[in-house]
């Protein structure tokens, strides 16, 4: 088993070289295999301040270097070239001295296997060929930073000078007389690539993008009225033309293109607090609801000195990537912390539009939202929720430890796994029901079949005819309550529509308990 330094070393690596300490815990817990100890973060914490001396407690081997804010990065110098053999070989300094190869012989090898000659991008899909282990999420980051620190023609260049970069942004092995042929396939990707390999600016223009962003920052302060016009120019010197959906949002496209949106900003003033938009209700969900509505998969959050990036996949947050040092960023033009940005930036432009989600996710919103007020329901839902809930604890507990959010459902579980009770709000109506879903469609019919049998007895005990949905079509099934009385539009009768949603609810539980015991 690998030792802490050894896995956060590795961590660290994997997450681009720069990390917040609860990232690199959570790239550790996904690079071993057994479950980490309960003092994990203490543990990881201890062993990085052991090995930096920017810490009280070093103890000797510099190896992490303390960027502030729980953010923590590698030391340039902790790895060691050793050119004992004709391919390089990587030495890392660590308390064993282990010898491991990760990144810069798969680049090399890459760089052979495409005839010596070949776009950052192709390398990457080669590397990504070559190796079978898992990749973490910036490798692309990762692979052009090495390029950098073995090529000469890089301003980030380290010492020793394994590629050289072409006039056309290609990457080339230094001092390769002989080169290999590329393969019918490697011809192909490059073939397929060739329309991705537009948006991949070289170093030096990344460089040339900070300095210029750079360079506005200069004339503005976060408590100018000028504040918001820096902040959109951002987007606009890294290559996107914008568009103001209301003081709040702005959407992003690419300059020249008549494409659908690619992302979405929501501005934060920066006195504001970047967390929440109020006590319980995070901005995530604010860009999310805003995301979905506008059938966009990006979406941004920044008040000019903190920058968050949200992706989203079915109708979930997939992934967040955050930089509270953003400004700290600009000002002291950090090109490693910026070139993790542009990247992202680069993905956002190369990122297919979802034309089929799109349209399922307008359908969705124009029922939850009405008419692109999707935010405003979003906090009426909350709201909404927080008094239903609290009414409901001083009747059942069944979601007694169920906390509002913004959705337009609440849920829990119904005492089986794949069986949940839901509370639903919409515009003009309301609904409970036992909703069955396990993850296996066949279960789930043959559950639904086996309440269906008692549907007489139960719509009877129930005192009202039930809505049983097989949905044949889709995995899940349904058997709810409709409430047309009120929606969650009708501001002046939530009280009683809370109290028929609660009564129904209880009902609907008491009905089914036995049939869900017998199962």
């Amino acid at each position: 088993m690998a030792t802490w330094v050894e896995d956060i070393i590795q961590a660290l690596e994997n997450l681009g070289g720069q990390a917040h300490r609860k990232e690199i815990l959570e790239e550790i817990r996904r690079i071993r295999q057994e479950p980490l100890p309960k003092n994990a973060i203490e543990s990881m914490q201890e062993r990085i301040q052991a090995y930096s001396s920017d810490s009280a407690h070093f103890q000797g081997i510099d190896l992490f270097k303390k960027m502030g804010n729980g953010v923590w990065a590698l030391r340039e110098h902790k790895y060691l070239i050793s050119e004992t053999y004709s391919t390089p070989s990587i030495i890392e300094i660590n308390s064993s001295n282990e010898v491991k190869t990760p990144w810069l012989t798969d680049i090399i090898q890459a760089l052979r296997n495409l005839g010596g000659v070949a776009s950052a991008s192709d390398i990457c899909e080669e590397v990504k060929r070559i190796r079978r282990e898992p990749f973490p999420t910036n490798w692309k980051n990762i692979i052009r930073h090495r390029l950098g620190d073995f090529s000469s023609d890089s301003n980030y260049f380290k010492g020793k000078d394994y590629f050289r970069k072409l006039e056309n942004g290609n990457w080339a092995l230094r001092n390769q007389n002989t080169y290999f042929r590329p393969t019918h396939n490697s011809t192909n990707r490059l073939e397929e690539k060739s329309m991705s390999n537009k948006f991949n600016e070289s170093p030096d223009d990344i460089e040339n993008i900070l300095k210029t962003i750079k360079q506005y920052r200069d004339f503005q302060q976060p408590n100018s009225s000028s504040w918001k016009d820096y902040v959109t120019e951002i987007f606009h010197i890294l290559g996107f033309s914008t568009t103001e959906k209301n003081p709040r949002l702005i959407t992003l496209n690419i300059m020249g293109a008549n494409h659908l949106p690619k992302a979405i900003v929501g501005y934060i003033q920066p006195e504001e607090s970047f967390d929440e938009i109020v006590p319980g209700l995070p901005w995530d969900s604010y860009i999310f609801f805003a995301a979905y509505f506008y059938q966009i998969t990006w979406g941004i959050l920044t008040d000019g000195l903190k920058l968050r990036i949200v992706t989203f996949e079915n109708q979930e947050i997939k992934q967040v990537n955050f930089w509270p040092d953003f400004d700290e960023i600009i000002n002291n033009e950090k090109l490693d912390g910026f070139f993790s940005i542009q990247q992202i930036f680069a993905n956002i432009k190369t990122s297919s539009e979802n034309k089929n989600n799109g349209v399922r996710n307008n359908r969705n919103m124009q029922e939850k939202a009405g008419k692109g007020k999707s935010t405003e329901r979003q906090v009426q839902n909350y709201k909404f929720w927080q008094q239903l809930l609290g009414k409901a604890k001083e009747r059942t507990n069944l979601h007694a430890n169920i906390t509002p959010n913004k959705q337009s459902w609440i849920s829990t579980g119904a005492g089986k796994s794949g069986l949940n009770l839901s509370y639903y709000v919409r515009e003009n109506d309301a609904q409970v029901e036992l909703y069955i879903d396990n993850g296996d469609k066949k279960w789930n019919k043959e559950i639904f079949n086996i309440f269906y049998k008692n549907r007489e007895t139960i719509d009877k005990d129930f005192g009202n005819p039930l809505d049983w949905q097989l949905l044949p079509e889709k995995r899940s099934s349904r058997i709810r309550f409709l409430i047309t009385t009120y929606g969650i539009t009708s501001l002046g009768h939530w009280d009683a529509l809370q109290d028929q949603m609660i009564d129904s609810m209880i009902n609907l539980e008491k009905v089914f308990r036995p049939y869900i015991r017998n199962l």
